[in-house]
């Protein structure tokens, strides 16, 4: 039998995330990589906010773990770097990732009249032009950028979390240690706060 307590909402939400995790996972292009970073970001960002309502409510000891929790993920290079982009996400056109294209190929032989590389949006590169007799294909790995937050702040893209070097791991990976993060420390306010939440009647 599934026990319920007040944070059901908060791990709802990090089961959206966890979806998003598995997309983010599986993304064979930029937009799709986007898409789903931006999704799982929003999803963190819901769960927080039904922890954070939560704990606003009921006071005491969970307020002062909350507000804990929140310092820590300010202070923290991935944990910051998510937040403010879902922030970007939400309130600007802005990107957050580029593809830095690394090598150009074609799917089967072809006789190539021309090809022309120029810069996209995101910054990186992209095949302006091509004309050929095979379709031409790209390889290459996305980067994270500086995110610029409303207020003007400078977010670089993230370095360590909780002490330990994660710069280059891929983004992937980065997002799942995140995700464990949110993960524990719902589960820690849940046995913590509320270990005497019934089951449903029936």
């Amino acid at each position: 039998m599934i026990r319920h307590t007040p944070l059901d909402k908060a791990k709802s939400a990090l089961d959206d995330a966890k979806g998003e995790l598995a997309r983010l996972a599986t993304a064979s292009d930029l937009e799709t990589l986007r898409s789903a970073f931006l999704a799982f970001t929003a999803h963190l960002r819901t769960s927080w906010n039904k922890l954070d309502v939560l704990a606003d409510d009921t006071g005491g000891a969970f307020l002062a773990w909350k507000n804990d929790r929140f310092a820590e993920v300010r202070r923290d290079s991935l944990l910051l770097y998510l937040w403010e982009t879902r922030n970007v996400g939400e309130h600007s056109n802005n990107e957050v990732l580029r593809v830095q294209v690394e090598s150009v190929w074609f799917a089967g032989p072809s006789r190539i009249q021309s090809i022309r590389l120029g810069p996209s949006r995101d910054g990186g590169m992209q095949v302006l032009d091509y004309e050929g007799t095979a379709p031409v294909r790209t390889d290459g790995r996305y980067e994270l950028l500086e995110l610029v937050t409303e207020r003007g702040r400078k977010v670089p893209p993230p370095v360590t979390h909780l002490g330990l070097r994660i710069a280059e791991l891929t983004l992937p990976d980065q997002a799942a240690i995140a995700f464990k993060f949110y993960d524990d420390m719902v589960q820690r306010a849940d046995e913590a706060f509320f270990p005497r939440a019934t089951m449903p009647k029936h």
